[in-house]
Parts: structure tokens; C-alpha cells; sequence
């Protein structure tokens, strides 16, 4: 059974867990968030959940987004056929299939391509893991393929940008919220702490994993 106290944590942990990025850096920064979750969530939610998405839009305004995420995906397959080596590339692309036009094997078969052409690579990795997790339904294969990311990100740590690091902090957050989930406290706190040591926003990290940690004490 829960405490008030752990019930209490529970709701700050969640009202300020979006922070734990930290405020964008620049305009590219904060341009790169919109293709990831700035805050911890259950997998799986819609934009109208946690994740931060466009609003809603109906009729012909619905019509012309989807027209234009159709013209920009040709343009993303040249560029990742003239440059294979560009893993933004596939990330990007894969993005819009499976989040704005729900063309998730799609997707999924152009993240292979990706990998197939930068083996091992860890962002994707990354979202070959987001689609096992949210659109499979395969929180094992998941957590796989993220431990994977998370195991070439520390190999290559030593050429790593703080967009990679970005990425290392979005590979740990998914892997302590499924640890989280599946009641696996113990090694969501290993995930939580390595997080902290990465983050700009160490409080809200910190108050994380005392909402993990009061879970595991009621357990």
C-alpha cells in the first residue's frame, strides 16, 4: 500500500517531470524535443497524454498536414540514399510514418535500413525500441534494443555531441519508466541514477527516484 508520503511525491514527480531536460539550450535544441518526450511517461500514451504533440486539427487543415508530411518523405529517402550515413535521416523519417501517418512497418523497415547502413547506432536503436514498446506491445524486445543503444552509446562515449547525450537521456528515461512499469524498481533505480548524472535538471531526477523508491519500500 502506498503512503501519503509516496502519493505526494508521486504528484510532484509527475507535475515536474517534463523539466527534467532541463530549458532548451537553443533553437535547435528545442526544435530536436519535438521528435522525442521531454518527460517520463507510460509508453504507449497518445500526444493527448504526456507527450507533446500538434493540436488537433480537422477537415481540410487535417488534409493539408498529411499532403505535406507525404511531399517530405521522398525528399527524406533521397537524402538517405545519397548519404546512407546520416542516422538523423532514418530517425526523422521514421518519425513521421509511424507518428503522423501510421505507417508503422514502414517505419520500422526504413529504421533497418538505417541500421543496416550505421550498424549498432543508438539512436536507432532508440526507435526501433519506442516501436516495440508503443506500437508492439513488446516491452522485452524494447528493453533489448534500448540496453543495446545504451551499451554503444557508453563505447562511443569519448566522440559523443550533447545531442548525443540528449539521446542517452531519452535511452535511460525509457528504460527506467519500463522498468518502472513492469515493477522492476530495483533496476529502474540503477537507470534513474546513471540518468542524474547526465541531466541538467538533477531535482527532478531526484524526485523521481523517490517516487521509485518509496514504490520499492511498499512493495
Amino acid at each position: 500500500m502506498h503512503t501519503a508520503t509516496a502519493t505526494t511525491a508521486g504528484h510532484e514527480a509527475e507535475a515536474e517531470e517534463h523539466s527534467w531536460l532541463g530549458p532548451p539550450r537553443d533553437w535547435l535544441d528545442r526544435f530536436s524535443r519535438h521528435f522525442y518526450p521531454t518527460r517520463h511517461r507510460h509508453l504507449g500514451e497518445s500526444h493527448h497524454g504526456h507527450e507533446p504533440g500538434p493540436r488537433p486539427q480537422t477537415g481540410s487543415q487535417d488534409r493539408s498536414v498529411a499532403g505535406e508530411e507525404r511531399e517530405l518523405l521522398p525528399w527524406l529517402r533521397l537524402s538517405a540514399s545519397l548519404d546512407p550515413q546520416q542516422p538523423q535521416t532514418y530517425v526523422v523519417a521514421a518519425f513521421w510514418l509511424r507518428t503522423r501517418l501510421h505507417r508503422v512497418n514502414e517505419a520500422e523497415q526504413f529504421l533497418r535500413e538505417g541500421l543496416r547502413a550505421n550498424p549498432g547506432h543508438p539512436e536507432i536503436l532508440f526507435e526501433l525500441g519506442r516501436i516495440a514498446a508503443e506500437h508492439r506491445n513488446d516491452p522485452d524486445r524494447a528493453r533489448n534494443l534500448w540496453e543495446l543503444a545504451a551499451r554503444n552509446w557508453q563505447q562511443r562515449q569519448g566522440a559523443a555531441t550533447d545531442s548525443d547525450t540528449l539521446v542517452y537521456a531519452q535511452i535511460l528515461a525509457h528504460l527506467a519508466k519500463l522498468e518502472e512499469d513492469q515493477k522492476r524498481y530495483e533496476r529502474a533505480l540503477e537507470h534513474l541514477q546513471a540518468l542524474k548524472q547526465i541531466s541538467p535538471n538533477k531535482p527532478a531526477i531526484e524526485r523521481w527516484i523517490h517516487t521509485v523508491t518509496q514504490q520499492l519500500h511498499n512493495r
